[in-house]
């Protein structure tokens, strides 16, 4: 896959103020004096995954801190979310089947990743949704871990999409997934885009916990006429299916990123324990500040 190069990247952090050995000891040492917070591995891969959350926090020590909070303590909080972090796991290679996740190759000339989400078939009958919130979780992981880019379009390619698979979730459970996803990862969102889109999607797009912020970004396409989509991002960087020059079959791109988080099955399996211990919280960090009276995230802005 194409990387952000390095004089790019040295560009961007110039720009940002950031300094990586100093930043990420500071960040480090933040973490360690909080008594919930687990402790870290004081290592070279610990100090890259930390390094590249402050990367996608543009490098903001406050906004890196609230998003760390929410990280660590959504893996301790919400453990149907969190529960298996096995990629081998058969639940999530049947997901891998059935429901297409992965990045394209290209970057666009503004070095952003575009991703793409796509059921694989209009059955429903064998989706297992809350196996793929597990995955997404998975990916989002990666993501930080691999793929630092200056920013992330996302693609909902609806062809496939139908309110059986809609129906297949806990929306208490979807709610804190979505949730999960805005105020616990550092995500810098430019657009999301909507393919192919039923009319339940409007269901979708008004979740509370989908600020507005994002909600400006978001846009719907309805059809199977990608013309639209390419005035947005270069046919370079989409697949053929939906008009692009990416000779790779959908099934193809996502085995391949199924491939790299079985890459990384013993860091996910390694780092199981990186959640929040509750019971050392201290009183003026309660819960309740984290969430709402109905046990989900309260929602925060997204850079």
């Amino acid at each position: 896959m194409e990387k952000v190069s390095d004089a790019n990247m040295s560009e961007f952090e110039r720009e940002i103020g950031m300094t990586r050995e100093e930043d990420v000891k500071t960040l480090r040492n933040w973490i360690n004096c909080q008594p919930h917070l687990p402790d870290l591995k004081d290592d070279e891969e610990t100090a890259h995954w930390l390094r590249n959350f402050l990367f996608f926090c543009k490098n903001r020590p406050e906004k890196a801190k609230r998003n760390l909070e929410h990280y660590f303590s959504s893996r301790s909080l919400v453990p149907e979310l969190f529960g298996s972090r096995d990629p081998a796991d058969e639940a999530i290679a049947a997901s891998v089947k059935n429901l297409y996740l992965f990045p394209l190759p290209r970057l666009t000339p503004d070095g952003c990743r575009v991703h793409l989400f796509s059921h694989a078939v209009a059955d429903a009958s064998a989706y297992d949704a809350d196996a793929f919130m597990r995955r997404a979780l998975m990916f989002l992981d990666w993501k930080i871990k691999e793929d630092v880019t200056c920013g992330d379009i996302f693609i909902f390619h609806m062809k496939y999409s139908s309110l059986a698979h809609l129906g297949k979730y806990n929306f208490a459970t979807l709610s804190r997934f979505i949730a999960t996803v805005i105020n616990a990862y550092p995500l810098r969102i430019k657009s999301v885009h909507f393919t192919a889109a039923p009319s339940f999607v409007s269901y979708i797009i008004s979740n509370p916990f989908i600020t507005d912020k994002i909600k400006k970004r978001i846009k719907v396409h309805a059809g199977d006429n990608f013309k639209d989509l390419l005035t947005e991002i270069p046919a370079r960087c989409l697949p053929k299916e939906l008009g692009g020059t990416i000779e790779d079959s959908l099934e193809a791109l996502n085995d391949a990123q199924y491939g790299r988080l079985l890459a990384l099955r013993d860091w996910y399996l390694s780092t199981r324990d990186w959640k929040s211990d509750e019971g050392k919280r201290p009183p003026e960090l309660k819960t309740n500040d984290l969430f709402g009276c109905d046990g989900s995230f309260r929602s925060l802005n997204v850079d």
